[in-house]
């Protein structure tokens, strides 16, 4: 699936310094702080713009890791001198599967994390990256958006699924491809944080910034 698809996320909101669509800018967030020196893993990098962005910043190193070969090809293109350089390097790999890297300072993931399916394994494995003092930083969207079916105007909407309804969602012909079929895993705020809590995080704020970008029509 993300092979196919993947020319349709190599765009600049995908990626550092973008959080989320809807230009929610690390600028106006300032999750990251001063970068310079700083270790990184990325996990879902895509087409590596946020590695390319935290290289750029000065950040010592930077691994980072995709489940799609096309997305890792991409990143690999954008950031070349920078693998040349032993400043980045880049994996092959679902979340779910062990990186055998050092230690880092964050481990980020931007709109990614949500695609996992197994939480509790992938929580475990990004605990293990972390240095004594790293963070976890992360962005996906709220459950209680993929529940709601937009009308034509913003109060023209209707619920179209219980917010405890814990199926994934299917997506057919995903992004417009033909047979292209994309599975979305569901989980409630509260499992989120369960299972943060039970790999040993502690959560030191939730953010819910409001977008300075709507689509057109909503």
């Amino acid at each position: 699936c993300w092979d196919r698809v993947s020319d349709y996320f190599d765009i600049e909101t995908t990626g550092l310094p973008h959080w989320a669509p809807f230009e929610i800018r690390e600028e106006d967030l300032n999750l990251l702080g001063d970068v310079q020196g700083k270790t990184f893993l990325e996990l879902a990098c895509g087409s590596g713009r946020s590695v390319e962005y935290l290289i750029n910043k000065g950040a010592q190193k930077v691994y980072a890791a995709d489940i799609s070969q096309e997305q890792i090809n991409k990143s690999e293109k954008r950031n070349r001198q920078a693998i040349d350089n032993k400043k980045v390097e880049l994996f092959c790999s679902p979340m779910e599967e062990k990186l055998e890297i050092e230690k880092v300072d964050y481990v980020i993931s931007i709109f990614g994390i949500g695609w996992t399916l197994d939480i509790p394994k992938a929580f475990s494995y990004i605990k293990s990256y972390l240095k004594r003092d790293g963070k976890f930083i992360w962005s996906w969207e709220h459950p209680i958006y993929s529940n709601f079916e937009p009308g034509e105007t913003m109060s023209d909407v209707r619920l179209k699924r219980s917010y405890f309804d814990n199926n994934p969602r299917i997506l057919n012909d995903f992004m417009g491809e033909k047979g292209v079929q994309c599975h979305i895993p569901y989980h409630t705020v509260s499992e989120w944080f369960q299972e943060l809590n039970k790999a040993g995080f502690k959560v030191n704020q939730i953010i819910e910034p409001p977008p300075t970008k709507l689509p057109e029509g909503t």
